[in-house]
């Protein structure tokens, strides 16, 4: 206990030690701080046994200070303090993680105990951007879910073991002189992934930090000593993609070009592009050859439509969430994914999920059609327009579905969409976060 205010101190010259006199009936203010780890326990002061009630200062930056009437006794002042644990509080509207705990090195605090809270946050497009930017193979992943994590020193005021959520002095902690470990339980939305990383967003940097996954009870632990945003990312893994190989008969025929046909031009169908003339051999597979990424529910057939570009021909049929990617790699090069085949996932009643890449352009006529189940659709590209979303490409899915789009789309991509077979009672469409 220090700061007393009023008072006259009589020093003993011969040992150094002090006593106070203070007047009966004086205010005195004195400031309480426990050691880490612990609370002062309310209305435990006393002198010499009679108790002093304390007013708790109602100042943030009057840490730990109390006022109080001198009484008629006088002599030793004491406190009482208990043991008391680290404190996570998780807000209700987040949606990553059921349960948390952490454990702070002993440099992390001084007086009381960490408080770490847990609340869902939106972030800026430029903090996307630099978390995409951080994440090996970003195009393949399902899901990114954004939480804010701030770490504090608290103080109980008057700790009363009876309650749950005591008065408190918070003193936020940005970067601890020492780390703090943090176990996420997360919810299940995140199961199923390939893989799972955690990407911290502090003072404009975003870097992966090193993390551990356990499957078995769907938790993700990481130490950090920077509070700020954090990013939780489930990924799935793309496996090469296998080619067909090219006989004399699937090989894309190349009609020979005459004067006749060559002032006529040659118009690409929506479902032609397998036939298409021109191939690069030289800059990938040749178009028309057909790749694949994946295996069992988790198959995408691809085909390619352009130099280094492949259209989405089709899926496996049991499959319940497809992401579709924004690029693929084969031998060495990467072939942007820019369309969605005509009738690609038409009446997939397995289906209930789909992520559409950032690289796509055009989706063809009744793409989707028929998948009843299809409940919850992302669309990240920018690119689509009215003219390369065909006909009834979503017509007849969940009537219950939700779309969401770019923020920058939501006007146009809301009527693009509600031509196309989004335009149910029920059926929603909205913006990214």
């Amino acid at each position: 206990m220090t700061g007393f205010t009023k008072g006259y101190y009589i020093t003993n010259g011969t040992d150094g030690k002090f006593e106070a006199w203070i007047a009966e009936g004086e205010t005195v203010d004195v400031t309480i701080m426990p050691d880490a780890g612990y609370q002062f326990i309310g209305d435990t002061l006393n002198i010499s046994g009679t108790s002093i009630k304390t007013a708790a200062s109602d100042k943030a930056d009057e840490v730990g200070r109390y006022s109080f009437v001198m009484p008629k006794s006088a002599g030793h002042i004491s406190a009482g303090f208990i043991k008391t644990e680290d404190v996570v509080e998780l807000d209700d509207k987040n949606t990553a993680i059921s349960e948390a705990s952490m454990k702070v090195d002993d440099t992390v605090i001084k007086n009381g105990n960490a408080k770490l809270d847990i609340g869902s946050v939106e972030v800026k497009d430029e903090e996307r951007k630099s978390i995409e930017a951080v994440v090996a193979d970003a195009e393949n992943e399902e899901k990114y879910e954004y939480v804010d994590l701030t770490l504090t020193e608290s103080v109980a005021k008057n700790y009363d073991a009876s309650k749950t959520v005591q008065d408190t002095w918070e003193t936020k902690i940005a970067e601890p002189d020492g780390n703090v470990a943090v176990s996420l339980k997360l919810k299940d939305t995140f199961k199923g992934f390939d893989s799972l990383t955690v990407v911290r967003v502090h003072d404009g940097k975003s870097e992966v930090l090193k993390s551990t996954y356990d499957s078995a009870t769907n938790s993700l632990a990481f130490s950090t000593n920077k509070f700020s945003t954090y990013a939780i990312v489930g990924k799935t893994k793309t496996e090469a993609p296998k080619v067909e190989p090219t006989t004399a008969e699937s090989a894309p025929k190349v009609e020979p070009t005459t004067a006749e046909s060559a002032t006529e031009g040659t118009t690409a169908k929506e479902d032609d592009t397998e036939t298409k003339e021109k191939q690069y051999p030289a800059n990938g597979e040749a178009v028309g050859t057909k790749l694949s990424s994946g295996k069992g529910a988790k198959k995408i057939d691809f085909v390619v439509n352009a130099k280094k570009q492949v259209t989405v021909k089709a899926v496996a049929k049991s499959a319940k969430t497809v992401t579709i990617p924004n690029t693929l790699k084969y031998k060495g090069v990467t072939y942007k994914v820019t369309e969605i085949k005509a009738n690609a996932f038409k009446n997939n009643k397995k289906l209930k999920k789909i992520v559409i890449g950032k690289n796509i352009k055009k989706i063809g006529k009744n793409a989707f059609s028929g998948c009843i189940n299809l409940k919850t659709i992302t669309i990240k590209t920018t690119k689509l327009t009215k003219k390369n979303v065909g006909k009834d490409a979503f017509k007849n899915i969940n009537k219950k579905a939700t779309v969401t789009v770019p923020k920058s789309k939501l006007k146009d991509y809301t009527k693009i969409l509600n031509a196309v077979g989004v335009n149910g009672k029920k059926q929603k469409i909205k913006k990214c976060k």
